[in-house]
């Protein structure tokens, strides 16, 4: 018996992603996507692909987004028909701006139901917008899934030249269930290559430069490191970059306070930048500017070909005076913050023992709130040469630094790497927020990961802006809830992990986590404005 239209397209399509090398795949579950849910089922069953499932389609896509991040191929995501498809946009609007190859499916039910009533049927034809710029539909309806085939490739192709999320919309028609069994090749492979283009005009040339570096996962870090090797400038290193060569300790602090004599004249970015407040006032004051955009592969030839040329940006003593003086603006700024008095429990130490206690070989994702933020401030030179030495990375969402799929682009980390340690570092609002995504299905492949969540009871964030000081500040900014939020994830089966009077980082075998419920906001707001100001003084 042959299988349906629908089926053999869905094989057929499995078998096209398997020709181009494309692995990672998570579906939630849904009828009409369900001839397609069951092809993969089947490939994996056959280890031909690397599937897992969720049980909502937004923190499907997030996951998937994560799988992506890691691998720095293709991933996808496969919903089905109505508003599932809907509940895609998050994640893929993330992965425009972060440059991820995102590919988004959503299975719709035959053409000639659009526009009549039907059940669960709306029109998914381009129904993501600007965000979108590569859109296939496809059809179950036809004799020619050679079509399938090339347009999909082309589409793999177009996303190895230029990374970033695509949709396929696939009109499935009925029966959606398989007579017989599935039949597959074998997977090939897929390479992602971006290439830069170095200008240099000549009134940047012998000026007093600054390096200011982020991303969302590349490893940057040798890279930014010969750079500023080269070019004797300061290095202003944000999540997830652990560059170390002339970083600037304590940056946003540092920034903040940071003296005339010390404005750099020329500013080279690399990757997506502007983190903190005091970085962005830099990024806007001064005009001399290099952008490198961050490359997906950066071959060592080429990396070595770029840094030669904007070695020329820096030539002579007047360099060797440069960063002289930022050595000592870092080694005032480590001294005076070495002396800090800690208050237990706090944010910024919860921060400072996940540098110290995290595990060899271990990754870190960052949740884009304050966690982040005091994990810039709080990251030195000697931090974070030792981090990189014990062979640990660091991921963001980056893309727009949104809190919308943190835990669930963590998932995606860890099941693109599931023999390595994972630590997720997490705000309680974030954590809340993408609560559905502790809710595993269950048989899914373990993985191990641990999520540090730091509770002060609402979005601390926004303290540090002009906001704090607006009248009903806490009703629609500060957000306090009162949720126990170790009891929730108990009982979405996360072991729990005490924390322990001294708020040491330990994790336990599969998911894990440790809710340190740390000062409250305002609290937290005089320990920050405290440690700028012990910056600020021994600086200048």
């Amino acid at each position: 018996m042959t299988n349906p239209q629908s089926v053999q397209g869905a094989e057929s399509l499995v078998n096209s992603f398997l020709s181009a090398g494309v692995r990672n795949f998570v579906v939630s579950p849904g009828s009409r996507n369900g001839a397609l849910s069951l092809a993969l089922a089947s490939a994996s069953n056959e280890n031909l692909v690397n599937l897992a499932v969720r049980l909502d389609e937004r923190s499907a896509a997030f996951v998937a987004l994560g799988m992506a991040l890691k691998t720095k191929t293709p991933a996808v995501v496969v919903c089905t028909s109505g508003t599932a498809a809907a509940n895609l946009l998050p994640a893929l609007v993330e992965a425009k701006y972060s440059e991820v190859p995102l590919i988004a499916i959503t299975a719709d039910r035959p053409k000639e139901l659009i526009n009549t009533g039907a059940s669960q049927t709306i029109d998914q034809e381009n129904i993501f917008g600007n965000t979108i710029k590569l859109n296939l539909s496809l059809s179950s309806q036809t004799n020619d899934f050679a079509h399938w085939d090339n347009s999909v490739g082309n589409l793999i192709n177009e996303l190895a030249k230029n990374p970033q999320p695509a949709h396929i919309n696939i009109h499935f028609s009925e029966p959606l269930i398989p007579s017989e069994s599935f039949k597959f090749l074998k997977p090939g492979n897929f390479k992602l290559i971006k290439n830069e283009q170095i200008e240099l005009p000549d009134d940047f040339i012998n000026k007093k430069g600054l390096i200011i570096a982020g991303a969302t996962f590349e490893n940057l870090d040798s890279y930014v490191d010969d750079l500023a090797a080269n070019l004797k400038w300061p290095v202003v290193a944000e999540p997830p970059i652990l560059a170390s060569v002339n970083k600037i300790s304590h940056h946003p602090a540092v920034l903040a306070a940071l003296p005339e004599d010390l404005q750099p004249e020329v500013l080279l970015t690399v990757g997506r930048v502007g983190l903190s407040r005091p970085t962005a006032k830099l990024l806007a004051s001064v005009k001399r500017k290099i952008h490198l955009n961050s490359p997906k592969v950066l071959d060592q030839v080429r990396a070595e070909v770029v840094t030669k040329q904007l070695a020329k940006l820096s030539t002579g003593n007047q360099s060797e005076a440069w960063i002289a003086i930022w050595n000592e603006v870092n080694r005032k700024a480590e001294n005076a913050a070495s002396k800090r008095k800690v208050n237990q429990p706090e944010l910024l130490q919860v921060v400072t023992n996940l540098f110290l206690n995290a595990a060899a070989d271990s990754h870190i994702h960052l949740s884009a709130s304050l966690a982040a933020r005091d994990f810039e401030l709080m990251l030195t030179k000697d931090l974070a040469k030792a981090m990189a030495a014990k062979g640990i990375t660091v991921s963001m969402n980056r893309g727009v630094n949104g809190i919308d799929g943190v835990v669930s682009t963590a998932f995606g980390l860890s099941l693109a790497e599931p023999e390595r340690q994972h630590y997720c570092l997490v705000g309680d609002i974030a954590a809340l927020h993408d609560l559905s995504g502790f809710a595993l299905p269950l048989g899914e492949r373990p993985v191990n990961l641990h999520f540090v969540i730091v509770n002060n009871n609402g979005g601390g964030i926004f303290s540090t802006l002009e906001q704090a000081s607006v009248k009903n500040f806490d009703r629609v900014y500060a957000t306090s809830h009162g949720i126990e939020i170790d009891k929730v994830l108990a009982q979405l089966k996360v072991k729990q992990v005490n924390p322990g009077a001294r708020h040491e980082i330990k994790s336990a075998p599969g998911v894990s986590a440790q809710v340190f419920n740390v000062e409250p906001i305002e609290k937290a707001k005089e320990t920050r404005e405290e440690f700028y100001k012990l910056i600020k003084q021994a600086i200048n």
